[in-house]
């Protein structure tokens, strides 16, 4: 018999939950949630509400079988003292982590007492998960790889031992933020699995080849992210779906978009604290930019942050992760390359900003999208031309008008794309003028 305590952090599912499996009749376990207080804290209310409301749908869901989840929001590695001490616990189960400060903290727990690493939120694991020491420079080299089949790790069955757990639940969320009750409609396991399922039958899924570099709409992605970040969504469970389907062109796509996915995962722990440096594995010069804390850089980033640049694209997309938490593929893209080439900013400021405010934030995909623009990751820089990008993914600049309707209102159609002054300080390219009407 064992006292264990499992770290469900980002495992917010029944389904398909390696973590749930560990304990047997013989054992004592307690289902915890432990949020980082200085992450949280920095989070924005939307994030908050939503992570608040996801943990109170799966703390049901674990009632309903007998299991009390005990949250936590405080120093990781101080709190985790505290607990292994109260309940004298002898193992710790977690998925395993992707971040560097997360690697960390594992570590100092295994002076204390066992800890058990399971990966329950990537696609391969066990004799698929790829060798760490000859580990691919591209995620195209990492595909071929595996292919032609491209197998993947099965779910695990739901055979969780509801005599292990103990203990009385808590949470401190009442006092700290607001839930709402539409964010767990939406993403929690039930309501992400339900519109994953629907997604699958619509018609939106044979089109996302041709709609995936949409700016906004309904169905114009899967809309995983979410769920697949939190974990309510079981990633391998997303995989044999799409297997199992028709394998048309948007379904193969889909399935290698999940791939890049998965091989952020791995980079992030083969390579560690070098995908958190300004440089990271680049070999590249220096990229231009204003000096660190001069106050030009500050007002830029503030500008960046608000929706304020005076470039119509760029402020639109911007203004959109404001007001809903999220931002298209092809939006986070243009964003990036113009904080970092336009801007001169340190990337990883926008990669920290993105952090706190996506609802879909995951720190590897995060992070490792934001390198591959800036060139910090294993290939050159990705400078993109933000009006002819403009003038391709919103033409007639809908997008442009529905989030800034105020905008240029002398402008019609495409010539509200037109960069507006401000303070005769918003950068200009002569490569932008080409694409202008």
């Amino acid at each position: 018999m064992s006292r264990q305590l499992l770290l469900l952090n980002e495992t917010l599912r029944l389904q398909d939950n390696p973590l749930l499996n560990v304990p047997k009749s013989a054992d004592s376990a307690y289902a915890v949630i432990l949020l980082n207080q200085h992450q949280f804290e920095q989070s924005s209310p939307k994030r908050q509400a939503l992570q608040a409301a996801l943990i109170a749908d799966f703390a049901k869901q674990l009632s309903a079988r007998g299991i009390q989840l005990h949250c936590y929001i405080a120093e990781p590695w101080q709190q985790l003292q505290k607990l292994i001490k109260a309940w004298q616990i002898e193992l710790v189960v977690a998925a395993t982590p992707c971040a560097i400060d997360e690697v960390r903290l594992f570590d100092k727990v295994s002076s204390l007492c066992k800890v058990q690493l399971l990966d329950c939120n990537s696609l391969l694991d066990g004799q698929l998960a790829p060798d760490y020491q000859r580990f691919p420079k591209s995620c195209s080299q990492f595909r071929s790889q595996r292919e032609p089949e491209l197998l993947v790790s099965a779910p695990v069955a739901d055979l969780c031992c509801l005599s292990a757990f103990i203990g009385n639940g808590c949470s401190p969320f009442s006092s700290q933020t607001e839930t709402n009750e539409q964010f767990a409609a939406a993403y929690s396991s039930e309501g992400a699995s339900k519109r994953w399922q629907n997604y699958l039958q619509s018609p939106a899924f044979s089109a996302y080849l041709q709609t995936r570099n949409q700016l906004y709409g309904a169905d114009y992605a899967s809309f995983l992210s979410v769920a697949l970040a939190f974990g309510t969504l079981s990633v391998r469970q997303c995989w044999q779906d799409l297997q199992q389907g028709p394998q048309h062109p948007s379904a193969v796509w889909l399935k290698q978009e999940l791939f890049w996915r998965e091989y952020f995962r791995h980079y992030f722990r083969v390579h560690g604290a070098a995908c958190f440096a300004e440089a990271g594995l680049a070999r590249r010069a220096p990229l231009p930019k204003f000096p660190k804390g001069s106050s030009a850089a500050r007002e830029n980033f503030r500008r960046w942050q608000q929706g304020e640049t005076g470039v119509p694209f760029i402020d639109a997309n911007m203004r959109l992760l404001a007001n809903t938490g999220l931002m298209s593929n092809r939006g986070r893209q243009n964003v990036a390359s113009y904080l970092v080439f336009e801007l001169g900013i340190d990337w990883r400021l926008g990669a920290t900003f993105f952090e706190q405010q996506l609802l879909d934030f995951d720190v590897a995909s995060n992070w490792g999208n934001w390198a591959y623009i800036a060139g910090a990751g294993e290939g050159p820089a990705r400078h993109f031309n933000v009006m002819k990008q403009a003038l391709q993914y919103d033409k007639d600049a809908e997008f442009v008008s529905l989030l800034q309707p105020d905008i240029n209102p002398t402008l019609t159609g495409p010539a509200k794309h037109r960069p507006y002054a401000i303070d005769g300080t918003a950068p200009w390219q002569e490569s932008w003028a080409a694409y202008l009407p």
